[in-house]
């Protein structure tokens, strides 16, 4: 098939007679530092792999490797430790990458990536540029972060139906804000939304005037009666601060944002051995934003 897969790390050194791993002075510094480093190959494309390496690690790698390093060259470059800044610089001159993809992970607490490191990743990565179209070809520097977004909507009532309550279930909602605020857009159902969707333009309209009619002759009543009783309405909540720090909380509905949609921030590699491409969804959700390049190293 042409794909080859070369392990670069950990190096061992002797110890005794046997194969050992070099002791970089703490257990995290160890587990992150002997991370296995991956170098794969196909055609003339170069992909490097290297995990969670930290500075003391690559500078054992410089030293092991001496004139060698060029075996780090690569084409696409998985920056290590999501950015951090804990990573040599004089190891990513080794490197020079026509692309380096910075995948910053879902918890945030820890900055990444630093900015110091995404400016090493470009002026160490391997330049070319289109004199023609003076235009930039490589490098190119990918971050999860930056392609990632979110959409908030604001909550304004929670509706339910089928609420078990004294042997009988209820249909009802909990308000967010006063029901005057509410839109009468957002009073169809997700029921009365679809046979919209499946209606021509004059069966559709008439469709949400019955839905307006029904929810508002539901709701006032109930409106009135959560008003008059001052009914809270809270949820309760999970969430990542950061790595291994889950917190959990309690917030009213009232002035609360939900998210509407989550654009994930995938970048697509992908090579044929003589031409490398790297691609992002454009934040529409139609279409990618693509860049190509040539493999180096034939």
């Amino acid at each position: 098939s042409g794909l080859r897969v070369r392990v670069l790390a950990p190096v061992t050194r002797d110890r005794n007679g046997q194969p050992a791993l070099k002791d970089f002075g703490d257990t995290g510094q160890n587990t992150n530092g002997h991370s296995v480093g991956l170098r794969i190959e196909y055609g003339a494309a170069r992909i490097l792999l290297t995990g969670d390496l930290n500075k003391k690690s690559m500078e054992w790698l410089r030293e092991s490797y001496g004139d060698c390093m060029g075996a780090f060259n690569c084409d696409v470059f998985k920056a290590c430790h999501h950015g951090s800044y804990d990573v040599s610089y004089a190891f990513l001159e080794h490197v020079k990458a026509g692309a380096t993809i910075v995948s910053s992970g879902d918890a945030e607490g820890y900055g990444h990536p630093r900015p110091e490191i995404v400016a090493a990743s470009a002026v160490t990565g391997h330049l070319e540029i289109d004199r023609d179209t003076d235009r930039l070809v490589t490098p190119l520097v990918y971050m999860t972060e930056i392609e990632r977004s979110t959409s908030l909507g604001k909550v304004m009532h929670i509706r339910f139906r089928d609420y078990p309550a004294a042997g009988e279930t209820l249909e009802g909602a909990l308000f967010a804000v006063p029901l005057d605020d509410i839109s009468e857009k957002a009073l169809p159902t997700r029921e009365d939304r679809r046979a919209m969707a499946r209606a021509g333009d004059a069966e559709a309209e008439q469709i949400e005037k019955d839905a307006v009619a029904r929810e508002k002759a539901l709701l006032q009543p109930l409106a009135s009666a959560q008003e008059e009783a001052a009914t809270a309405s809270r949820y309760h909540y999970r969430t990542i601060r950061s790595l291994f720090n889950i917190e959990y909380g309690v917030r009213n509905i009232a002035h609360s944002r939900i998210m509407t949609r989550n654009h994930y921030g995938l970048v697509n590699v992908r090579t044929d051995g003589e031409t490398v491409m790297c691609a992002t969804m454009r934040e529409t959700g139609r279409g990618w934003t693509v860049h190509t390049f040539k493999a180096r190293f034939f």
